[in-house]
């Protein structure tokens, strides 16, 4: 299912600018503390993490999703598969696959394909959604932004630092990047999740989009993909509203060297 095409719309938004409200000494401080972690944060271990798939067998559980108005789950595929390295090319063996109700794209149609039973994202998720170049790091967007940090959690049995961004009320109206939550591993810098939450709206469309990417304690060391989720919820003139997810699981790793004795 190519949701991937339905998070890419990209439309025009109008925006009115609000006086930039000066912070408090104490939330400029925090808010130079987080920028300074963001700078030295090495954004392409996310990525890195999906590439090192080719050295483990392991397990993905893929979940595609429509949901109502009301929340409740209409149609949803579900497939799980044993991978296995194949030369830079894995296999992807089905060992379940189950589906419920008919998903339903009505106007959205042209962007979407039904789900097939491929577990395999056609593209490295995090390449997806790390932005190169983010609006909270441009100097001329810094001020339309709330920076924070949030309570520490874990992933698996790693402690990390949670950084958070928000669109000011005022200053960030006109953001399509509403809310962010960025996981460092505290000892390197390195990326180990994201969450993004992002709003466009024009007079004749409207998109939400969230995604979140997490990462894992390899066996090996390292750090390998935890989850990915994907949801998108479409508006347009003309046609019902639509709103989607897609969400992958991975687990039991096995380095792929040792699986084959």
């Amino acid at each position: 299912m190519r949701l991937f095409a339905l998070l890419l719309l990209l439309p025009l938004a109008a925006c009115t600018e609000a006086p930039s409200v000066p912070l408090s000494p104490e939330d400029a401080a925090e808010r130079d503390s987080v920028l300074a972690l963001l700078r030295a944060a090495d954004t392409a271990a996310l990525a890195a993490a999906f590439d090192r798939l080719d050295a483990f067998r392991y397990r993905v559980e893929t979940r595609t999703e429509q949901l109502g108005t009301d929340g409740r789950t209409e149609a949803t595929r579900t497939v799980a598969a044993e991978v296995t390295p194949n030369g830079g090319v894995p296999l992807a063996d089905v060992v379940q696959a189950d589906s419920t109700g008919a998903f339903d794209y009505g106007g959205f149609a042209l962007f979407a394909s039904e789900p097939d039973i491929d577990p395999l994202p056609a593209e490295n998720p995090a390449t997806l959604v790390v932005p190169e170049d983010p609006a909270y790091l441009d100097p001329r967007g810094i001020e339309a932004y709330q920076f924070r940090f949030a309570s520490d959690t874990r992933l698996g049995d790693r402690r990390v630092r949670v950084l958070s961004i928000d669109a000011r009320p005022g200053e960030g109206d006109d953001k399509t990047l509403r809310h962010a939550q960025l996981y460092l591993d505290p000892a390197t810098g390195d990326l180990v999740g994201i969450r993004l939450q992002q709003r466009m709206t024009s007079l004749l469309f409207s998109e939400r989009s969230d995604a979140t990417i997490l990462l894992q304690p390899g066996p090996a060391g390292g750090w390998l993909p935890q989850s990915t989720r994907f949801e998108t919820t479409l508006d347009a003139l003309f046609t019902a509203k639509r709103h989607f997810r897609l969400s992958r699981r991975y687990s039991e790793f096995a380095p792929a060297a040792a699986a084959a004795r």
